[in-house]
């Protein structure tokens, strides 16, 4: 599946769960009213870092800590023989001596992974592969080894049969106990092998159809423990057991285990288990079966996006292995727990989000770093370190919804999941266009107006989207005409034309809602005046028109969406741009005659939908303003770094660049036997392909594409996200009337009136 559609379907849950807010106690837009105070977070304790200088060559693969000393894994490659090779390695902490551990692998053998016991063995799986000579088939398959400190080989045995036995086709991560047994994960089971390398059968966890081990690791006791997702129905959470070697399935059970280890369990001090989850780090009490946490990795200046692993030094240090994704630079760091008052005071800015992108973080690592006078904080709404459940997203929302209604608004606000529209109307976003028009670094010129203008309402421009994406819908020109926009009831005459059609593909009621409610929430609710009209004629045919559709969709995988739509099946598909060439598909699919019609709207004009995941606000009573401004431009102005970059640039030297790019016709010559030279276009954006076998293979954009992309940011602006409050009112009561146990009228009545009240404490 093509990454677009992917995002598509983030997108589309994304604007499902959208946030309706209230003010932060203020109406001044301009940020002229009454400043709240600048939260005081200036934790009693903070982990300090000390790097540590690594003299590799900066091949460091699988490094973990086991005391004083880090190991890891390098890669070689020659280039003359063109065989690679692998070593393991060791790293002092205390004196930064490095050295290569006396390992000698098989021929043609590679390191996969590697564990150390206690008394400083090494126990290595080693990846083998071959092709035979007669049928050319690929043929993969591993071993497991064992080396004393020294380097001299205890065991290796060979696991092809075992795997074949056993039908494991893959190994995953190891550990070791303290009696030298290798506890290996693979998917549901841990395969044993007694201290001497015997197999020693398979351990279950949980319940082996709906539980898989997400990590395994040796505690401080010298026994092993496995951290396991176990799933019951709808719901699931992780759990933390003991494994029992000669039981060959889980023993002693400790509930309360916060996710976020897929690093791996790093034993803390005795009888706990440290976790991080990209953004804080906790300390488990297997005794109380409780979590702590003991800091934000933003606190310390690190990007926890980054953090491979943790560990723990013999002084009782906290240890951090950082992988820059970006640079793919490595750095070590050891952190220090010191008194919050030892720690040099800045000015907090709060940024709140319901997650903590790993752009975001990147972000605030720079700026903290750079600033002397403010740092900025990120107050995350949804617990990483919990488990899931069906009412996490609801919960997040709830708090971040608490936090603005009651006055305790962070500085900046990450828009990504926010009705912008509601928040700008009541007044609790600053406006920008000042900040922007007085900046020495960023100019209004430098963005696309058209994004400005998505996100200025009234004379507010309320954020400066980085990057952003563009969601409408598609059609036949030769149904449809040229002509983008069209109204509801244009779209339920379409529908009616053609009685044996689909309008979509995997119809639902539910769906259907969504995309009719996308640009019409508005004409049923007005924020600014706190009046509500479902139940008028519109909406109730609305209800009628919704309840032809069936309650669930039926997913159909043998015939793909656009063979669908070439038989006539199907009318209308969805479309997610978020590069040039994406246009190509869709003008595929409809015979090159799309017309990217938009979401239909109640006054008939374009709804195509504005996507930006990464547009940040003020709030109009921070009192740090001048800070928040510093960080939003320091981020904006990072355009060198593309590592996190999707969809369109909205700064227009980077969206020249990009069309630049999208366009170039890439070309190479090859001779044939006849020593004649031929020059032939390279094939520059790959291919997508269907389950029937439909395919489409990309081409160099023209410039006609291009235009057509543009000619929809011109029309595309922020979607008047559904408020999930009143989303759930609709379906909820609307099931009544799709049960046939009440009328369409009867049951916008009871919308109205439900709405009313949400509408009338919320507003």
């Amino acid at each position: 599946m093509k990454k677009g559609m992917r995002r598509f379907l983030t997108a589309l849950l994304a604007g499902a769960m959208t946030l309706s807010l209230a003010a932060c106690g203020g109406t001044a837009a301009d940020g002229d009213g009454a400043e709240q105070q600048s939260e005081s977070r200036t934790p009693e304790w903070v982990y300090v870092p000390e790097y540590k200088e690594l003299t590799g060559n900066g091949d460091y693969w699988s490094m973990k800590q086991i005391g004083d000393y880090l190991y890891y894994q390098s890669n070689t490659w020659d280039e003359e023989t063109g065989e690679s090779g692998s070593s393991l390695k060791k790293y002092s902490l205390l004196d930064g001596r490095e050295e290569t551990l006396p390992l000698t692998l098989d021929d043609g053998g590679s390191l996969n992974s590697f564990e150390i016991g206690e008394d400083g063995s090494v126990y290595a799986m080693i990846d083998f592969w071959s092709n035979d000579e007669v049928t050319g088939d690929y043929k993969s398959w591993q071993a497991l080894a064992k080396f004393d400190a020294e380097g001299n080989e205890v065991y290796n045995v060979d696991l092809a049969e075992l795997q074949e036995k056993e039908g494991i086709d893959w190994f995953g991560s190891m550990t070791v106990d303290g009696q030298g047994r290798v506890y290996i994960t693979c998917d549901t089971k841990i395969v044993l092998f007694d201290e001497a390398g015997n197999y020693s059968g398979l351990a279950s966890v949980g319940n082996d159809m709906n539980s898989w081990v997400n990590s395994v690791g040796r505690g401080a006791d010298g026994k092993v423990y496995a951290c396991y997702y176990a799933s019951n129905g709808n719901s699931g959470g992780y759990q933390l057991s003991e494994i029992d070697f000669d039981k060959k399935s889980t023993g002693s059970s400790y509930s309360n285990f916060p996710s976020g280890n897929g690093n791996g369990l790093v034993s803390g001090d005795d009888n706990s288990f440290l976790v991080q989850d990209g953004t804080s780090v906790y300390r488990y009490d297997m005794t109380a079966q409780t979590s702590e946490k003991l800091f934000d990795w933003l606190d310390s200046d690190i990007n926890g996006q980054y953090v491979n692993n943790i560990g723990v030094t013999s002084e009782g240090k906290i240890l951090a292995i950082i992988n820059d994704w970006n640079s793919n630079e490595y750095s070590i760091a050891v952190l220090t727990k010191t008194p919050g008052s030892e720690v040099a005071k800045k000015e907090t800015i709060v940024v709140g989000t319901l997650g903590a992108s790993q752009e975001l973080q990147a972000a605030a690592v720079a700026f903290n770093k750079a600033n002397e006078k403010y740092r900025v904080t990120i107050k995350q709404y949804i617990d990483n370190s919990a488990n899931w459940t069906e009412t996490t997203m609801s919960d997040a929302i709830t708090n971040m919804n608490n936090d603005i209604t009651s006055g305790n608004c962070p500085d900046i606000i990450d828009l990504s999941n926010l009705n912008a529209e509601q928040l700008a109307t009541k007044g609790v976003l600053m406006d920008m266009s000042s900040l922007l028009e007085s900046s020495t670094v960023l100019s209004r010129e430098d963005y696309v107006e058209s994004v400005l203008a998505g996100y200025t309402y009234g004379d507010v421009l309320v954020g400066i989207p980085k990057n952003f994406s563009i969601q409408t819908i598609a059609g036949s020109a030769d149904d449809l005409g040229t002509e983008m926009g069209w109204s509801l009831d244009d779209m339920i005459a379409y529908a009616d034309a053609h009685p044996d059609a689909s309008l979509f593909d995997y119809n639902s009621k539910s769906s259907i809602m969504y995309y009719c409610m996308m640009y019409n929430e508005d004409t049923f609710i007005d924020w600014a005046s706190g009046k509500c009209n479902f139940n008028s004629p519109e909406f109730i045919s609305l209800l009628e028109f919704v309840n032809r559709f069936p309650d669930e969709a039926d997913y159909d995988d043998e015939v793909s969406t656009p063979t669908k739509i070439q038989n006539g099946e199907v009318l209308l598909d969805n479309v997610y741009l978020s590069e040039f060439n994406d246009i190509q598909m869709y003008n595929e699919i409809f015979g090159g005659k799309a017309n990217f019609i938009g979401y239909p709207t109640m006054d008939g004009s374009v709804g195509c939908a504005l996507y930006a995941s990464n547009v940040y606000a003020i709030a109009a009573k921070s009192s740090v303003k001048e800070g928040a401004w510093a960080f939003i431009e320091s981020y904006l102005a990072d355009t060198d770094d593309d590592m996190w970059s999707w969809g369109f640039p909205a700064n227009k030297t980077q969206l020249d660049s990009k069309i630049e790019e999208a366009t170039k016709v890439e070309t190479y010559t090859w001779t044939d036997e006849n020593g004649v030279e031929h020059e032939e276009v390279a094939s520059t954006g790959g291919s997508i392909g269907y389950q029937d076998g439909w395919t489409y293979e990309y081409h160099t954009t023209t410039q006609e594409e291009v235009d057509q992309v543009l000619a929809l940011f011109d029309v595309a602006k922020p979607a008047a996200s559904q408020n999930s409050e009143i989303m759930t009112i609709i379906s909820e009561e609307a099931e009544a009337f799709y049960q046939g146990q009440k009328s369409a009228a009867d049951v916008a009545a009871v919308i109205q009136s439900r709405a009313q009240i949400y509408v009338d404490e919320n507003s």
